[in-house]
């Protein structure tokens, strides 16, 4: 009994099996005879006008920002800190005053020096006096002579007089000079009882505190001049070859906010570095120190030793060229493209590879009049270019990039009424003329997918049109 129930549920099965690989041969059947046309709607891209301009090549390096003067401050005599009037931050003039000393003895010597002048200067009143009287003595001598009066050597001894009051006088008039001297040395060695700034700048050391010894042999402090900037850069000997004084170069400095920086040539150093094999090149900061482009807006400045990233341009094209951004390009068997919309369809236009066609994030695009040139209305594709072919219909979104919802997924699937319904399949477990219910749709739509009738050649190409925008 138990053998006649088995066959007959094994018999039934195999009948159900049978039903089921001969309703979806109908099916196919039936969609070859009345083929359903998919229409994909054209891809959402986002698109940028190409530009003309100039190219050059361009080097990346990090350099650092360096004050053109640095000034180490050493005091010129030896003495004890009695005020230090400056700190870390503070920004000075040239000539003013960082340090007092303690003057010592310095005033004294002051004193004793206007003395010496004195003294010189009342000697020379004397010599010229004495010179006057020998001259009156020499005119009354030679008068006598004259006359017959007085002999000559009289007169030639008067004449001696005056030679030697002259001499008196010259003298004297060296005193004075050594006098001078002597007091502008003590009253300079007195300045030097106040260490002054030598240029203007910002203090970035100290090294004095109030009650130390200071000396010429240790500096007190370190200025900086913040009003001219320069950006140092160690550059490849090829690289520092091709830089010549037209080079334009610009900068991004670490920690500070807004644009690039116009940096200016200002040289580049004669012979490769021993240590480094380097080549150093030095650009001027332009406008660093104008209060107008060294604010920023979180109100700090450019400072010596931060860190900078630059670009140098080599050279470039003199003439202008077509240019795309470096992100639209793709990687074809052709060569490296961009592709552009025109008349509603994508197309290719090659990258123009020679030197100098590059310019950091721009390439500039072949030129000429060749299906595959640029042209100065063309609008190059920057977003939904990986998958695009030549000729395949676009469609231009607006500059920020495609929303979910705009996606053309919604649009390729069809409307549920337009999907095949299984109306002849049943429910597993159902008789075969039972209509399935919605909710049991998938399920007879899954047991074709596995059933043996896909390897025999007629349902087994149909599978991969599936995805294609028809739910099967």
């Amino acid at each position: 009994m138990k053998r006649i129930i088995g066959w007959g549920i094994t018999l039934g099965g195999l009948a159900w099996l049978g039903w089921v690989i001969a309703v979806r041969v109908e099916e196919v059947q039936e969609a070859r005879a009345n083929p359903e046309v998919v229409v994909i709607p054209p891809a959402a891209v986002r698109v940028v006008p190409v530009q003309e301009t100039t190219l050059g090549q361009e080097v990346q390096a990090t350099g650092e920002v360096r004050a053109r003067a640095v000034v180490a401050v050493f005091p010129k005599l030896g003495g004890r800190a009695l005020e230090v009037l400056v700190d870390v931050g503070a920004r000075v003039e040239a000539g003013q005053a960082l340090v007092t000393l303690d003057e010592g003895d310095l005033g004294w010597r002051v004193k004793q020096a206007e003395a010496g002048l004195k003294a010189g200067s009342a000697g020379v009143r004397q010599a010229t006096a004495q010179l006057e009287l020998a001259e009156t003595e020499l005119a009354r001598a030679e008068k006598l002579f004259a006359e017959k009066a007085l002999s000559e050597a009289e007169v030639e001894r008067a004449r001696a007089g005056v030679r030697l009051a002259e001499a008196g006088v010259a003298a004297a008039g060296g005193q004075v000079a050594i006098a001078e001297a002597g007091l502008g040395m003590a009253e300079e060695a007195a300045s030097w009882a106040s260490v002054t700034a030598p240029i203007a700048g910002v203090v970035s050391k100290r090294y004095a505190t109030v009650g130390q010894m200071l000396g010429p042999q240790g500096p007190v402090f370190e200025l900086v001049d913040d009003g001219r900037l320069d950006v140092v850069v160690d550059l490849d000997p090829s690289v520092a070859a091709a830089v010549s004084a037209g080079a334009r170069a610009e900068a991004v400095v670490e920690g500070v906010g807004g644009p690039r920086w116009a940096l200016t040539l200002r040289h580049v150093a004669p012979a490769v570095d021993m240590m480094t094999r380097r080549v150093r090149a030095e650009f001027e900061l332009v406008g660093a120190g104008s209060e107008s482009d060294g604010e920023i807006a979180a109100g700090r400045r450019l400072i010596a030793n931060m860190t900078a990233e630059v670009n140098v341009t080599l050279g470039g094209d003199a003439d202008a060229r077509l240019v795309a951004p470096v992100g639209a390009v793709v990687r074809l068997p052709e060569g490296r493209s961009v592709y552009v919309v025109r008349d509603g369809k994508a197309v290719r236009v090659a990258v123009d590879e020679t030197a100098g066609a590059s310019g950091g994030d721009r390439v500039a695009l072949k030129g000429g009049d060749a299906a595959d040139a640029a042209r100065p209305d063309d609008k190059v594709i920057v977003e939904g270019q990986g998958d695009l072919r030549a000729g395949a219909e676009v469609r231009i979104a607006s500059e920020a990039p495609a929303a979910p919802d705009a996606a053309p997924a919604p649009e390729t699937a069809p409307k549920p009424d337009a999907a095949p319904k299984p109306d002849a399949a049943p429910t597993p477990g159902g008789a075969p003329e039972a209509a399935p219910t919605p909710e049991a749709a998938p399920k007879p739509e899954a047991a074709p997918e596995t059933a043996p009738g896909h390897a025999e050649g007629d349902a087994a190409p149909e599978a991969p049109k599936a995805p294609e925008g028809t739910t099967p």
